[in-house]
């Protein structure tokens, strides 16, 4: 009776409640039901950093500077003299108490060195001496030797004015013309830049597999085509590779021998892979992609052809400097009759290294080039547009890396190098591609597809011809 009355009791409280808090609660829960998330304002900044990495960039050709030592001379010393003889103040020879050299001219009148004195003595701890800074007497221009300047000076060749270095990089110096007044800068609407490289191309001859021969080697060349075909066209290693010699072929060949060969026909087949055939567009596709070598991480540049995915060229280098950037573009680019081919668009994403580096491209082979940056995943036309030759290149990586994994790493910078010649060799003309039918993208004439064996071994037998 008494747990009946109390729960009446209770009832009538959370009744009197309930109509108490009525018209409090239901306001609040329609609220909550109803609330939308708020709408982020627009960014105008990163708007018009976004149009910008999403709309191909035109590689337009600019008039490189204007050297000191090529810089005219603006006034004539004779004609200054000749004035102040006339205005009665005669200009005298300086009598100089500190020696200049007999060649020094004044680079602004061409003074002699008569009329040229030291006008200060400048202590460079690096050069390991006194410098003296010189002043012309007739023209009161001072200037300072040229061979000890820490930087080149350079003069734009649309107004004349000095351009100063604003940033420094590996591999290249930074000029912009600071004259607000500037032609350049009227016509094109931005500052005139300029970047001094200081690449180091020989260097880049490191990125090439090292003279290898076979001359030691006593087994035929249907017997290094089996071991490549099942060293390459499968993720194994140098030992699973022997112990399948051994067990079906009764070949008694240890992993190091399979390596040898592989290094020795990295070295043959390196300049063979310039003269074969590979399809050819007007679209690159550029990405670098990590290999781990001697514990430490390298990286693998390469170039597709965007129409047909055919690798065009492939460098592996120890880091990702405009050095090797430029490397992979320009050994593609050797492919290509650069007057003729017209406007070739480049696809990269947003590393620092290929803007330079296509820039030092085009002025070197004076071919037209475009360059587009696909970065994010976020939608928008034009990245749409150039995005498939992205995947294009995710999917050739889809094919590249379990043949990378299978050696957790390479032991020396010659192994990675040539597992990228190997690798190219086999995409391009050994590798079935579903797009062309279980074929290979490009298919070399005269050469035995009958079977993947005999196939190597014809491409062993015309690189060591050759």
């Amino acid at each position: 009776m008494l747990n009946h009355v109390l729960k009446l009791f209770v009832g009538h409280i959370v009744y009197y409640l309930l109509n108490l808090l009525h018209p409090i609660l239901v306001p609040i829960v329609m609220k909550i039901l109803s609330w939308e998330p708020p709408k982020q304002k627009p960014n105008p900044v990163r708007a018009r950093v976004g149009k910008k990495l999403a709309v191909p960039e035109t590689i337009q050709e600019t008039e490189p500077p204007i050297k000191l030592t090529d810089l005219k001379p603006s006034l004539d010393y004779r004609q200054i003299l000749k004035e102040c003889q006339e205005a009665g103040k005669p200009i005298k020879p300086v009598k100089h108490r500190k020696p200049i050299s007999k060649d020094t001219t004044c680079p602004h009148c061409e003074a002699p060195y008569t009329y040229i004195y030291s006008n200060a003595t400048i202590s460079l701890p690096d050069k390991c001496g006194r410098v003296q800074k010189h002043k012309c007497k007739i023209c009161n221009h001072q200037w300072f030797p040229a061979k000890y300047r820490k930087h080149i000076t350079l003069f734009c060749p649309y107004c004349g004015q000095r351009i100063d270095m604003k940033v420094h990089r590996k591999g290249f110096d930074k000029f912009k013309c600071i004259n607000p007044e500037c032609e350049y800068r009227q016509k094109v609407g931005q500052r005139y830049t300029w970047r001094d490289y200081s690449i180091c191309l020989d260097a880049v001859q490191r990125y090439v597999p090292p003279k290898t021969k076979l001359s030691a080697s006593h087994f035929s060349s249907a017997s290094i085509a089996v071991a490549l075909f099942f060293f390459i066209s499968f993720p194994l290693s140098s030992r699973e590779v022997a112990s399948i010699l051994s067990g079906t072929f009764g070949l008694s060949v240890s992993h190091q021998s399979i390596l040898n060969w592989a290094y020795a026909m990295a070295y043959y087949f390196h300049p063979l892979l310039d003269a074969l055939p590979v399809h050819l567009s007007n679209t690159w596709v550029v990405d670098e992609t990590y290999l781990l070598y001697e514990g430490k991480w390298g990286y693998l540049f390469t170039v597709l052809d965007g129409e047909h995915g055919s690798i065009l060229a492939q460098v592996f280098s120890p880091t990702r400097t405009v050095a090797a950037a430029f490397a992979v573009l320009e050994k593609a680019s050797r492919k290509f009759d650069l007057t003729t081919c017209g406007l070739i668009t480049i696809v990269t994403d947003g590393l620092a290294s290929y803007p330079p580096a296509i820039q030092l491209l085009a002025s070197q082979t004076k071919g037209q080039f475009q360059h587009c940056k696909v970065i994010g995943l976020k939608d928008g036309k034009v990245k749409n547009q150039y995005r498939k030759y992205k995947n294009l290149i995710e999917n050739y990586y889809s094919v590249l890396k379990p043949y990378y994994y299978r050696t957790r790493g390479f032991g020396s910078f010659q192994g990675a190098v040539t597992f990228s010649v190997l690798f190219t060799l086999y995409y391009n003309y050994l590798h079935p591609s579903d797009r062309f039918n279980d074929k290979p993208i490009v298919q070399i004439d005269n050469l035995n597809y009958s079977h993947p064996v005999l196939a190597w071994k014809g491409l062993i037998e015309k690189a060591t011809a050759a």
